[in-house]
């Protein structure tokens, strides 16, 4: 309690005792008294009020007290977000030169593999510079030719050279697979009459040649199958076969498969451009790798399985 609330409740109790003692008071004592009551009770109100405004204010400074130290701790960790975002961004910026580095290195090796020509594009290379050169030579010895031939010519001999059946069989035997596309097949080195028959038909389309499948169903039910190819150039079909590398010719004329088989002795008519290894290998087993195709007895499906342009 205040001094001065302690001095006026002893003046006041005083002066109460001393009324006891007393004659009855008067009308202005009595006002007095009234008056000292009433002052006595604001005190009272007064001072409650203080104390409840003392605890208030202590409260208020304690909350204070706890924002404060919250705005310090605020205060730290936004000093800490800061500094891990500076590190992230130099670690971003960092990264982000790596990965710029990274893709220019990438579009480099893309430009460098774009200037290595496929498989198939050297295939195509060689038979040009083979029909040009083959051309060239019969102009010059005035031989007629036809343009169709010299280019499906060239392309077996090519695919003949190129798609082993020897080297698909060692795969095989491997467990290696293989794509049936042309870049893969030349780029294997490997295949068997299908892979033989796609590819070549790739690269004579190159040239603007229409080129469609001709396929073989003989032995015991017609278990056994083999797919070779069909040129169309200078108005007809001309049947070549670049597995086995040959085709049937009659006065200097490649014949379409249907008229090699209609004619009386389709040996006299076949003309091997360019024997490889495997044929040869077959041929020493005592295997008849190609009389099946002329045979009355085997069935023949031509287009059956269109190759892709």
């Amino acid at each position: 309690m205040k001094k001065s609330a302690i001095v006026f409740a002893a003046a006041v109790v005083a002066l109460a005792a001393a009324s006891a003692g007393a004659a009855a008071p008067t009308p202005r004592q009595a006002s007095q008294h009234a008056r000292i009551a009433h002052l006595t009770q604001l005190n009272h109100q007064l001072t409650k009020r203080l104390r409840n405004m003392t605890i208030l204010r202590d409260r208020a400074n304690a909350a204070l007290v706890t924002a404060n130290d919250r705005i310090h701790n605020l205060a730290s960790e936004n000093a800490m977000l800061q500094s891990q975002n500076a590190e992230l961004q130099a670690s971003l910026t960092q990264r982000t030169s790596e990965r710029d580095a990274a893709l220019a290195k990438v579009a480099s090796l893309q430009s460098a593999l774009a200037t290595i020509p496929t498989p198939l594009s050297v295939a195509v290379e060689q038979v040009r510079r083979e029909v040009v050169y083959s051309e060239n030579v019969l102009g010059n010895l005035g031989i007629a030719y036809s343009h169709g031939q010299v280019v499906s010519q060239a392309a077996m001999d090519y695919v003949v050279a190129h798609v082993s059946a020897a080297a698909y069989g060692y795969m095989e035997v491997n467990g290696q697979s293989l794509q049936s596309t042309p870049d893969a097949i030349l780029g294997a080195q490997a295949g068997i009459c299908g892979h033989a028959a796609l590819t070549f038909a790739a690269i004579v389309q190159r040239f603007g040649f229409n080129v469609r499948s001709v396929q073989f169903y003989y032995g015991p039910d017609g278990t056994f199958n083999h797919i070779a190819d069909e040129v169309s150039y200078d108005g007809t079909w001309h049947y070549f076969d670049p597995t086995y590398g040959f085709y049937y010719e009659q006065n200097g004329i490649v014949l379409s498969i249907a008229d090699a088989r209609a004619t009386a002795d389709p040996a006299s008519l076949r003309r091997e451009d360019n024997a490889n290894f495997w044929v040869t290998i077959e041929d020493e087993a005592n295997v008849d790798v190609d009389t099946f195709q002329t045979d009355p007895n085997t069935v023949v499906t031509i287009d059956q399985q269109p190759f892709p342009s």
